[in-house]
């Protein structure tokens, strides 16, 4: 925190390290070698389908750090159709008719109609809970192969996103375009607008920026909020101006 202002950090000069490497670098320090590291890292590869079959937790510290399980898919009413005909089709261009007449195109979705394709699998990370609230997160280890009817990742709602929410604290005084208020990816550069009312000025944001337009930088979510003021630089003055009184 720096003053009321929030930092954002992001990564920056992001480096690659080899898998001999980071085994190396785990074990400094420990009374493991290197080659133990790299032989429980690679138990713990090969085994992670048969953690997720167990669909069960695993505590991996004595804080409470854990890994978890756990899987996501989705398929539509017409997904499950194409496929049902698709197994149809397959059934007559082999001559078994008698399967392919089993086949109800048409029939409602149950959740057994999701195949291994229609699915991702991922290990969740939940951080100990005595650990620093401000700091608190939900982060996952992927290492997914898409099927042919695998989702994006946007489509699954994987993607990191960050939402903007602008207003205005007196709307009688001024006006903000509230047409930004949505979700971004890290990084977008969004444009805000304050336009103060007849008679107003704008004063400034709730984050103490002073500019009615502005561009921002999305790396967390905002939440701005404009404030106006009573314009005291439009003064007529005009009532003394030229002005002289009628002489008798």
């Amino acid at each position: 925190m720096i003053g009321e202002k929030i930092v954002s950090p992001r990564l920056v000069n992001l480096q690659s390290l080899a898998f001999d490497d980071f085994c190396d670098f785990v074990a400094q320090g420990s009374t493991v070698t290197a080659a133990d590291v790299s032989a429980v890292m690679k138990q713990l590869e090969k085994n992670i389908p048969f953690i997720l079959s167990l669909n069960t937790k695993v505590n991996v510290s004595p804080e409470g750090l854990v890994f978890r399980p756990s899987v996501k898919g989705s398929i539509t009413q017409s997904q499950l159709a194409a496929k049902l005909s698709a197994r149809r089709q397959a059934y007559l261009d082999a001559g078994d008719t008698e399967s392919a007449e089993k086949i109800n195109v048409n029939r409602p979705l149950e959740s057994a109609d999701l195949s291994v394709n229609d699915l991702q699998a991922c290990i969740v990370i939940d951080l100990p809970k005595r650990w620093d609230t401000r700091f608190k997160q939900q982060v996952e280890f992927k290492r997914v192969t898409k099927g042919a009817n695998m989702m994006s990742d946007s489509e699954n709602g994987d993607d990191t996103t960050y939402t903007l929410s602008v207003s205005t604290a007196n709307p009688a005084m001024g006006t903000v375009d509230t047409s930004v208020n949505k979700s971004y990816a890290p990084g977008t550069l969004v444009t805000v607008k304050a336009t103060p009312a007849s008679g107003y000025a704008f004063d400034q944001w709730s984050d103490g920026n002073t500019s009615a337009t502005r561009t921002l930088t999305m790396n967390g979510n905002l939440n701005l909020v404009a404030s106006f003021k009573t314009n005291t630089s439009s003064g007529s003055g005009s009532d003394e101006e030229g002005g002289g009184g009628l002489g008798a």
